[in-house]
């Protein structure tokens, strides 16, 4: 799966951050160390004078919101009926490291722990030389005999806009999209 983030939101507040960052002439983006599961910790847009448009929120008793990656797992229990539930990039791994490869990170979560066997997740970001859009593609190595992947978001990015500023763009079911003006946190239906 590949997706391309395009500088399009943008909020000032920049604070100093820990982990792996990548950067160009036009962004930067930071990511929280391995202990955080490399979560997104902000996205700035260098070309608008280092305005950040990705922050690092944080919820009583929920901790930072930001994240990497999340995984939507499928199966069934001793009924047949069909359960669903989630992982991410917090999710408890034998191993977890970040790979600087030019102007490229590789995220890898090697033996991530499933109910019942563990999967492994690879996850890329490049920034090339002078882009103004950054490439994100995730790869999932699944070992689990009992749980499929149902879907995959990635990547995770919170406060992208604060609550009632930004337009949100809601897939759909059909593979239409829904514009929701002025979008204010309540969920989507």
């Amino acid at each position: 799966m590949k997706t391309k983030i395009a500088m399009a939101v943008a909020h000032a507040g920049l604070s100093l951050f820990a982990g792996e960052t990548l950067e160009n002439e036009c962004m930067r983006i930071h990511f929280a160390g391995a202990d955080e599961g490399f979560a997104v910790t902000a996205i700035v847009n260098k070309v608008a004078g280092n305005v950040r448009f990705v922050t690092r929120e944080t919820k009583p008793l929920r901790g930072p919101l930001s994240d990497l990656w999340k995984l939507e797992m499928s199966g069934s229990n001793e009924t047949g009926k069909i359960i669903h539930y989630s992982i991410s990039n917090r999710t408890p791994a034998r191993n977890k490291k970040a790979t600087r490869k030019g102007s490229s990170l590789c995220f890898a979560f090697e033996g991530v722990q499933l109910r019942d066997g563990e999967l492994d997740v690879y996850a890329d970001v490049s920034l090339p030389k002078g882009a103004a859009e950054s490439e994100w593609r995730i790869r999932v190595v699944n070992r689990s005999k009992t749980w499929g992947v149902y879907y995959t978001i990635y990547p995770t990015l919170h406060g992208v806009a604060r609550n009632g500023e930004a337009d949100f763009l809601q897939p759909g079911s059909r593979l239409g999209w829904r514009l929701r003006k002025k979008y204010d946190g309540t969920g989507v239906k």
